[in-house]
């Protein structure tokens, strides 16, 4: 190995040089900050109640707009091998229907929710450039740190 190879980050500034001898390959890395993730945590008496909730923060992380009006209705039907996956991907359609069809929701109503499949209406509107404003782009719904339980009556989502 090169002598260049055993330099450490500070010394060469994430750059670390390779080959035989006369060190003739130059490879470097970047150390990113990530600082963006957001979260929401809910918690309801039902579980419909959780999922609704958990929708309203996720409008509210992307939008603080007081004035978005329900005059759209949008049923959606949505499967999940488990009670974790429903929920991430009813967040994952909420956000589809702001990112894909520019759709703000302004209220949810979850029909009928089991294990792995849920029937609910979103209303809301489409995006208003004039009317509207966004917080931030929220690029999708994780698996970090998913959990609903039911605990001491209460449903707890994140």
């Amino acid at each position: 190995m090169c002598e260049d190879d055993k330099l450490t980050i500070e010394q060469n500034a994430g750059r670390f040089l390779f080959g035989k001898g006369h060190c003739s390959v130059m490879n470097h890395y970047r150390l990113l900050e990530h600082t963006a993730d957001m979260g929401v945590e809910g918690e309801a008496e039902t579980l419909a109640a959780l999922f609704q909730l958990m929708a309203q923060g996720v409008m509210k992380i992307v939008t603080d707009c007081p004035d978005i009006l329900a005059t759209q209705r949008i049923a959606l039907q949505i499967e999940g091998a488990d009670i974790e996956d429903l929920l991430v991907g009813w967040l994952s359609e909420v956000l589809y229907l702001l990112e894909g069809r520019e759709f703000l929701a302004a209220d949810f109503q979850i029909d009928k929710i089991e294990d792995n499949h849920l029937e609910a209406a979103v209303y809301g509107e489409l995006y208003d450039k004039n009317r509207h404003y966004l917080l931030r782009e929220v690029k999708a719904v994780t698996y970090h740190q998913i959990k609903v339980k039911l605990v001491d009556g209460q449903w707890l989502g994140r």
